[in-house]
C-alpha cells in the first residue's frame, strides 16, 4: 500500500488539482518520474513486485491521462519520465 500511495496515487492527485489550471493558451507539460522496472514488456527479471505493480499503474496513469488532456489541451504535455545510468549504478 505504501507503494501504491506514493507512486500512482500521488501523481494521480497531482494530475486532479493541476490539470484544471494548465495553460489554455501556450503550453504545459506535467513530468512524472517513473522506471523501466514498471514496463510489462521489459519484465524479464521478475522480482520487485510491489514496485513494479505501482510504477505499471503510475504508466497507466500518466498514458490515459494524456490522451484525455490532449483532447481539449492539444499543445499541453504530460509524461513520465525515467533515467538509466550508463555504467555503474
Amino acid at each position: 500500500m505504501a507503494q501504491f500511495s506514493v507512486n500512482p496515487v500521488g501523481p494521480a492527485l497531482v494530475l486532479k488539482h493541476f490539470t484544471p489550471k494548465m495553460a489554455r493558451e501556450g503550453r504545459s507539460i506535467i513530468a512524472f518520474q517513473s522506471a523501466r522496472v514498471g514496463s510489462i514488456g521489459d519484465n524479464r527479471l521478475g522480482g520487485w513486485i510491489s514496485y513494479r505493480k505501482a510504477k505499471a499503474a503510475l504508466d497507466q496513469i500518466v498514458r490515459t491521462a494524456s490522451i484525455e488532456i490532449a483532447r481539449s489541451l492539444s499543445r499541453d504535455v504530460v509524461v513520465a519520465m525515467y533515467w538509466q545510468s550508463r555504467g555503474g549504478c
